[in-house]
């Protein structure tokens, strides 16, 4: 007989949200479905159908096995219920944490949090840092699990490009706090010294864009020519055939909750470097001079690492083979022995 469990967290399937958040909280649920007889639930529908409480509160008291991926207000609000259920039953849970917001949300709330997550069966986070942070407040069973995707087919590019231009791509949330302004500031400087760069540069956006940010974001890329595009959110089945028509991603973040960004193993997996700032926990993933360059958050900097590769064939050939290889680091079989060991099964 095949083990059971639940898997709780924001799946965004009701608008249909492509994000971080949604799609590590889905890849985990398939993973785990390939082994084992799983249920979800999605708490995002928890914001429009009241009954879904009862689904929820029906579910885990069902499940004695509960993989959860809860954001800031489900862990406010309904961790302590869960938990509370879960103690009840003599049940395990294993809490997926999603980003590197974590280590902060406790240090800022109250302690019970922390006396609840320090119970539970096992915390499994994206990075050392988060993981050496939380062990700080007492959270002794936390281990690493480093963010991974589901085998992709991805779109083999054969043969070196004749056409004399260098593709940028940024595929994250199209927010300030996610570096989009920088990378728009780096265009209009290059059209100012184009004659630096041997090849002709092009940038696209990919990603959902912030109600805060849409206005100023619209217009500064209206501005341009063609050379510069918004294309809307890649559905998760098209990054792979998107991404390698690429030569560089780049994700100047300063977003405070900033973990492992899944847009980098995506880049690494089609074979493209990536430029980020040294941020949080980016550089444990961004290895500076070898898959990319980690930068400050400055558009001088970014113009020298996209100069570099544009100019010099070898090194972005290079790169993007060390690229490649590290994607091998992140393999969806290696997550699976992580989240076994981590419920026990």
């Amino acid at each position: 007989m095949r083990n059971k469990a639940v898997v709780i967290g924001y799946f965004g399937f009701k608008t249909n949200q492509i994000d971080g958040q949604t799609i590590k909280t889905r890849n985990v649920y398939q993973l785990l479905n390939t082994v084992y007889d799983v249920e979800f639930f999605d708490t995002e529908s928890l914001k429009s159908n009241k009954v879904a409480a009862l689904t929820l509160l029906w579910l885990t008291i069902k499940h004695k096995n509960v993989f959860y991926l809860g954001a800031h207000n489900n862990l406010r609000y309904f961790f302590p219920l869960l938990y509370l259920i879960s103690k009840a039953r003599r049940g395990k849970i294993v809490y997926v944490t999603v980003g590197g917001w974590l280590y902060d949300f406790l240090k800022t709330s109250h302690s019970f949090y922390t006396y609840m997550i320090k119970s539970i069966h096992s915390v499994l986070v994206e990075t050392e840092f988060l993981k050496l942070n939380l062990r700080e407040l007492g959270i002794v069973k936390t281990e690493l699990i480093p963010n991974f995707r589901l085998t992709p087919a991805i779109k083999t590019i054969t043969g070196d490009r004749k056409d004399n231009i260098f593709r940028i791509v940024f595929m994250a949330r199209i927010v300030k706090e996610k570096g989009v302004f920088l990378l728009l500031d780096f265009f209009e400087a290059y059209l100012k010294n184009t004659d630096a760069f041997n090849k002709h540069i092009t940038l696209d956006f990919y990603g959902p864009v912030s109600d805060k940010d849409a206005k100023s974001f619209y217009e500064r890329v209206s501005h341009f020519d063609l050379d510069v595009n918004y294309k809307g959110v890649l559905d998760p089945s098209d990054i792979y055939k998107t991404l390698p028509d690429y030569d560089l991603l780049v994700l100047p973040t300063f977003y405070e909750g900033e973990g492992f960004p899944g847009t980098i193993l995506d880049a690494y997996l089609c074979g493209l470097p990536v430029i980020a700032t040294r941020w949080k926990q980016i550089p444990e993933f961004v290895e500076d001079n070898e898959t990319g360059f980690l930068i400050d958050y400055d558009v001088k900097q970014l113009s020298v690492k996209i100069q570099k590769l544009a100019n010099d064939d070898r090194l972005l050939s290079v790169m993007k083979n060390n690229a490649q290889q590290k994607s091998k680091k992140y393999s969806a079989e290696t997550a699976l022995q992580i989240l076994k060991k981590a419920m026990g099964f």
